[in-house]
């Protein structure tokens, strides 16, 4: 048997309750976890060891130490998580009153960041030229952004009014974003119009794609996004939560093929790919890992 890589899902977002300001519907009925215990979202921790095919899943409860000037995490089920080049784990609050966290893989606390942006939703982790730099769709601040690893800001993009997509700013609600490979930004509008904007790599407005509907193309809570690259050509890849389906496009906007539908709600603001696979979260309780 072939060595493979063994995937550890790490806790990445605390509190027994989501408060549920998004949500479309009422989730199916779940276990309860003790008050202050986790709801997660997740991302896929490589570590070397020889596993059986088809890989286990270990889930580490309690993962994340919650340090003693920091009593609880709100509400961050849709935060989103990424590890960076030295192992650490990030991850986001969509609770109002949270900044970003960095952990260790074993779960304590390193620091915090980005205190001027809690309420980011939706999170990308992109190297450029050797330094790496988070992409955060800041859904309190209507507006996407880019980050230094210390939470300094870099650039944000504003509504983008000049698409003719929005009557007034408060209509833009952004939950998730990516890059593409020639700095390209994609950041889709998923709790507002459900439109997914292209800038290019000096943040001018390019074009948009999508649109509130469920045919091909088109979208209803267009949650999250990620560039897939497993294949011959780069992809985008959205999670269409309310059509119950992921969607994926070439960087022409022209929508490729759906993956198989009726999900459950596909959410995940930290689509997480390795090797061939992908890993996304879904609203109603579930991870599902396609090939």
């Amino acid at each position: 048997m072939q060595p493979i890589v063994k995937r550890i899902l790490s806790i990445a977002a605390l509190g027994a309750r989501s408060n549920g300001v998004d949500h479309l519907r009422p989730p199916r009925p779940r276990l309860r976890a003790p008050a202050g215990t986790a709801r997660c979202a997740l991302h896929l921790l490589p570590t070397l060891a020889p596993a059986p095919d088809p890989t286990p899943i270990k889930v580490v409860p309690n993962w994340c130490q919650v340090p003693d000037n920091k009593p609880d995490l709100g509400s961050p089920t849709h935060g989103g998580v990424f590890v960076d080049k030295d192992g650490l784990v990030y991850f986001t609050m969509t609770a109002a009153t949270r900044e970003s966290w960095s952990t260790r893989p074993e779960g304590k606390f390193v620091k915090s960041i980005a205190d001027k942006y809690v309420g980011i939703h939706g999170v990308w982790l992109n190297t450029e030229n050797g330094e790496q730099f988070i992409y955060g769709a800041w859904l309190k601040g209507k507006k996407a952004l880019k980050l230094k690893m210390d939470g300094t800001l870099v650039w944000e993009i504003p509504v983008p009014m000049e698409s003719g997509k929005y009557k007034d700013p408060g209509q833009y609600n952004p939950t998730g974003i990516t890059v593409g490979p020639t700095g390209h930004v994609y950041v889709a509008d998923g709790y507002g119009q459900n439109w997914v904007h292209e800038f290019d790599e000096n943040q001018k407005y390019v074009r948009s794609f999508g649109g509130p509907g469920g045919g091909d193309g088109q979208f209803n809570t267009c949650h999250g996004i990620a560039l897939d690259t497993r294949g011959e050509k780069p992809l985008l890849l959205v999670c269409d939560r309310a059509n119950h389906r992921l969607q994926h496009f070439d960087l022409d906007e022209q929508v490729r093929r759906h993956l198989p539908t009726r999900r459950r709600r596909p959410s995940s603001c930290a689509i997480s790919f390795h090797g061939k696979n992908v890993a996304v979260a879904e609203l109603d309780g579930r991870v599902i890992i396609l090939r």
